[in-house]
């Protein structure tokens, strides 16, 4: 039953089972009771069980991809992707909290159960196939990060300690989107890396030193919102490889591995380090100031060196 913009009402899934299972749970009680007394008793119960979640996977699947669907729509914008995670994220818990406990009231656990194993590694299928194109086809740094710290916060860790485990089938597959999710960051900001970074090329207004720094007046911070001393004003006058490398390493710490994370600190830290040291040779030769010709050479040669150490200082 579809109640808006396409999603599905999931009651509908459970009522009518329930209500069934007061007549049905007497006899696969029995059956469980008696596993040990004939292997007949156990293939006729792993049949039925078989056969119950061959009939709710055919009644879900339709619906909850269509749901899912509904959330992750065609025209989703980037800064959506993740509140649009987090919807489908505890739409698929539910009816996996649902169909577990749909299960129970017909029949009794016990371990292994594949079964009931099949039918959440079912219903968590379908939500990774709804999911994992559209955070493979996302480019975006910071929709990225979100996704994944929505999927690590939201979905893994509160679950990671559930009692008995009952959830461990759905969390694999999560466990699993999460993974893709942090590839795809890892390969962005290397894409990132290797075109912001490695491939900047400085102009003349980036190595304008130190005349850039006189324009950093605390007036103008006031004047545009930052207070002095806040991040903003810091920032103010730093090289752009500078900016741009502390800028990625902040979006990325909270999300990848610490040993992954590492990797791509060092990569982006050397290149930075690199371009700056570049910057400050480009400081040293460039040519004197046309506002002092009288200036004897070697004093205006020892000027420029000393821009250059002061600009990797700043």
């Amino acid at each position: 039953r579809v109640v808006s913009d396409g999603a599905v009402d999931t009651q509908v899934f459970y009522t009518r089972f329930r209500a069934a299972a007061l007549d049905h749970k007497p006899l696969m009680s029995l059956l469980h009771q008696r596993i040990d007394v004939h292997e007949s008793y156990a293939a006729t119960l792993e049949e039925l069980e078989a056969f119950y979640v061959h009939l709710r996977v055919r009644l879900i699947s339709t619906p909850v991809t269509a749901h899912l669907q509904a959330v992750l729509k065609r025209d989703l914008q980037m800064s959506e992707l993740a509140p649009a995670t987090r919807q489908a994220s505890s739409y698929i818990l539910d009816i996996s909290h649902f169909e577990r406990q749909c299960f129970e009231s017909y029949f009794e656990l016990r371990q292994p159960q594949e079964s009931l194993k099949t039918l959440l590694e079912t219903a968590a299928n379908i939500f990774y196939q709804a999911l994992r194109p559209v955070a493979i086809a996302c480019s975006d740094l910071n929709s990225l990060r979100e996704i994944a710290d929505c999927l690590q916060m939201d979905v893994l860790e509160p679950h990671q300690h559930s009692a008995k485990g009952d959830l461990v089938p759905v969390l694999a597959t999560v466990y699993r989107l999460h993974r893709d999710v942090q590839e795809r960051l890892i390969f962005c900001v290397e894409y990132y890396i290797r075109q912001e970074i490695r491939g900047f090329q400085a102009e003349a207004a980036d190595l304008d030193y130190p005349a850039i720094l006189y324009d950093i007046e605390p007036t103008s911070d006031v004047s545009a919102g930052s207070t002095p001393g806040s991040a903003e004003s810091m920032e103010r006058g730093w090289f752009p490889t500078m900016r741009r490398t502390l800028l990625i390493l902040e979006k990325i710490y909270r999300v990848l591995e610490m040993t992954t994370f590492q990797g791509l600190a060092q990569e982006a830290v050397d290149l930075c380090i690199a371009s700056l040291k570049a910057a400050a040779l480009d400081i040293a030769r460039r040519p004197p100031p046309p506002s002092a010709p009288g200036r004897p050479q070697a004093l205006a040669a020892l000027a420029r060196d000393a821009d250059a150490q002061l600009f990797l200082v700043r």
